[in-house]
């Protein structure tokens, strides 16, 4: 299961996923540190096929945790050479060009 949470900022959608284990954990490795806060991926589960349908509307998306990473690098939004690892947990920052 993910967290999924849409966030409208004007024109801009950003879509928040991480692997539902990883909410509210906060990780660090050297000066990096990657909070995955619960505010902002959401409280609810949701099935990992949604991923698709919000990164197909969204112009931006914050992807945290193995499951969610490798959804979108297996759809084509991520290239696996562009993931970030943050104490083991692999993070990827997307950016739509449309």
């Amino acid at each position: 299961m993910l967290r999924i949470r849409l966030h409208k900022c004007g024109s801009d959608v950003i879509a928040a996923a991480c692997d539902s284990e990883l909410a509210g954990k906060t990780f660090s490795e050297g000066k990096v540190r990657l909070k995955v806060d619960e505010e902002f991926y959401g409280r609810e589960d949701c099935p990992e096929e949604s991923l698709e349908r919000f990164l197909s509307m969204c112009t931006s998306a914050n992807l945290t945790g193995g499951r969610a990473v490798r959804i979108a690098i297996e759809l084509g939004y991520i290239d696996e050479g562009c993931v970030l690892t943050v104490d083991g947990v692999p993070h990827a920052i997307l950016v739509a060009m449309r």
